[in-house]
């Protein structure tokens, strides 16, 4: 590819179903189908807040699909097809996460490990922040950026109205560019 005329990993994918071939022997001379080397995770038009605090992917059609490698999700032992992409809103996971980023969820993670970054919604209102177990009371909620202050979600509080949706594993965008 000439210098700045990279194309996208999903226009790869389209010139390679133009070209009857497959996306790995278009890029790299290997032969095989494109299920073999990439995988689609659904993206869709959410907004998890990264601020001061809308519905679900099961509700909704994904706005676009992002391509990972397959090795990938073997090498993070995620199942592909338990992992979304979500868009990012606010600034209080700065400078892990900035307004516009993305993120992948692995809906399978919902049990918190400590000091892990978590999708997660209480009622209507969703959410991306480290969380941790305070033990008999309930999560720890942490932003990256100092200007929030940590909470905590008590169990008893917010018994059947807090949801873990799924671990962040993976973020893109430009955010701090």
């Amino acid at each position: 590819w000439a210098a700045g005329n990279t194309p996208t990993l999903d226009n790869i994918v389209k010139i390679a179903d133009f070209l009857g071939v497959s996306p790995a022997w278009l890029l790299f001379g290997e032969t095989g189908s494109s299920d073999d080397l990439l995988v689609a995770v659904p993206e869709y038009d959410i907004d998890f807040s990264c601020g001061n605090g809308k519905s679900l992917f099961e509700d909704r059609d994904p706005v676009r699909y992002v391509y990972y490698l397959r090795s990938w999700f073997v090498e993070n032992s995620i199942n592909p097809r338990r992992a979304v992409r979500v868009r990012i809103k606010g600034d209080s996971m700065k400078p892990f996460l900035w307004e516009g980023d993305s993120a992948l969820l692995n809906l399978d993670e919902v049990h918190v490990v400590d000091g892990g970054v978590y999708a997660f919604g209480i009622d209507d209102d969703l959410f991306i922040k480290r969380l941790s177990i305070v033990p008999g009371t309930g999560l720890r909620v942490v932003s990256d950026n100092e200007a929030y202050a940590p909470q905590v979600l008590e169990y008893e509080r917010f018994d059947g109205r807090l949801r873990v949706f799924g671990r962040v594993r993976d973020k893109s965008g430009r955010g701090g560019l």
